[in-house]
């Protein structure tokens, strides 16, 4: 008798707890996308940093020399651009 009272407890404590819970999907925007298709073009030529001019060309900011990376526009505003987590 008292297993049963246990494990009726048990069940319903475990559907009291997934009840109330609305999961929910959140889709990435066309910003986040467009920027991780630049940013892997930009890494690489080896390089986290890039620059978007106002012809929408990509260049990679490099130590070497920046150079328009001819295959690709992009609608990403002009500025300045940092590819992964900044610390």
């Amino acid at each position: 008798m008292k297993l049963l009272v246990v494990a009726l407890a048990l069940v319903a404590l475990s559907l009291t707890a997934c009840a109330g819970t609305d999961s929910y999907y959140v889709y990435p925007s066309d910003y986040s996308n467009e920027l991780e298709y630049v940013c892997l073009h930009v890494m690489q030529r080896g390089t986290r940093r890039f620059m978007v001019n106002d012809q929408h060309a990509v260049v990679p900011l490099q130590a070497s020399g920046s150079g328009v990376l001819p295959e690709l526009q992009t609608d990403l505003a002009p500025g300045g651009y940092f590819c992964g987590a900044f610390d």
